[in-house]
């Protein structure tokens, strides 16, 4: 339930008064919602973020599809920001996913630590710990977020988009969008460097997309904003020698798209696991297929883990090229 409140010079309508037995009175934004297999046991878990002063919930699915709520104290701790996007990605390549989410609304004022984004590092079998000074400290009103490999060398990249323009006092679009490198996976340090790559949206975003559009081997951004610069493109013209591969699924019955499948890909970079959804953000979602870094390695070794349990293994894939892997 969320609440809604309109108002001009005339009138202010407030819909939690008409119903005051509601149980929580939500701010217009948030909450977020994650979906990955966060204690790697085959199952998809829910992050759902909380609205301004609700904690938010971390739900792991059990085998007989009923979830439990785990680990309310860490959540308690941040329950003062608006939860508006959330994404399970393997931040340090250690074969678990971690938690970045977005902090946003419009009901402070601009710069506020009530925006502060916050990391949290999966320690194994989904558990939680907050890892602040892994990300660049960051006071704006988020949107989405998308992690990806922007350049192609086996590690995880943030980035995402502003979550309003000018509301009452307050200017939101003091700052761009933001682009955290991930320049050390191993010891989790990201860098901004937003302006240095010529990312420089300020539109009050509402959807983003992460895809090699041209199919050159590099993910290219697209954003949706709710202002006059509707659609924004960045083509990626990054050019480092670093080789890719791009997976798509042929999965069986009514899911040939393969969407639950978590695919992890081995080659002499390291080990990488990525997981084929249909959600990402608001109103937007990344293809349904998974784009893999690899640095300077020439092969590969493909395993899919499709939803049913069963698994296909791929071996010695050539590189820089798009492959489908048939269930």
């Amino acid at each position: 339930m969320s609440r809604n409140k309109a108002q001009n010079s005339l009138h202010e309508f407030d819909d939690f008064e008409r119903e005051i037995l509601l149980p929580h009175k939500f701010s217009q934004n948030g909450p977020a919602l994650a979906i990955g297999d966060a204690d790697n046991d085959g199952l998809d878990d829910f992050y759902i973020g909380g609205a301004k002063n609700q904690a938010s919930v971390l739900l792991l699915q059990k085998e007989d599809g009923r979830f439990n709520s785990v680990q309310q104290p860490i959540w308690n701790m941040d329950k003062i920001h608006e939860d508006v996007a959330a994404d399970f990605f393997d931040a340090d390549g250690d074969g678990d996913l971690d938690l970045y989410v977005v902090s946003g609304g419009n009901e402070e004022e601009e710069q506020n630590e009530y925006y502060r984004d916050r990391f949290y590092k999966n320690t194994g079998k989904g558990v939680f710990v907050r890892v602040m000074e892994a990300i660049p400290e960051n006071h704006i009103s988020g949107s989405c977020v998308t992690a990806a490999d922007f350049d192609n060398d086996g590690a995880l990249d943030i980035v995402h988009v502003n979550g309003w323009g000018e509301v009452r006092d307050s200017n939101y679009r003091q700052q761009s969008m933001r682009f955290f490198h991930n320049t050390n996976p191993e010891a989790l340090v990201f860098e901004e460097r937003a302006n240095e790559i010529g990312l420089d949206d300020r539109g009050q975003g509402r959807g983003i997309a992460c895809f090699d559009a041209d199919r050159d081997g590099f993910l290219d951004i697209v954003i949706n904003n709710n202002d006059d610069n509707n659609i924004v493109l960045y083509r990626n013209q990054t050019d480092n020698g670093n080789h890719y591969l791009t997976v798509k699924l042929n999965g069986t019955g009514n899911n040939q798209l393969g969407v639950g499948a978590r695919i992890t890909l081995a080659s002499e970079k390291g080990t990488q696991i990525r997981e084929l959804g249909g959600t990402n953000n608001y109103v937007s979602h990344n293809p349904l297929e998974a784009h893999f870094g690899l640095g300077s390695a020439t092969t590969a070794d493909i395993i899919v883990r499709w939803p049913d349990g069963s698994e296909t293994m791929t071996s010695n894939v050539n590189v820089d090229q798009l492959v489908t892997i048939s269930q």
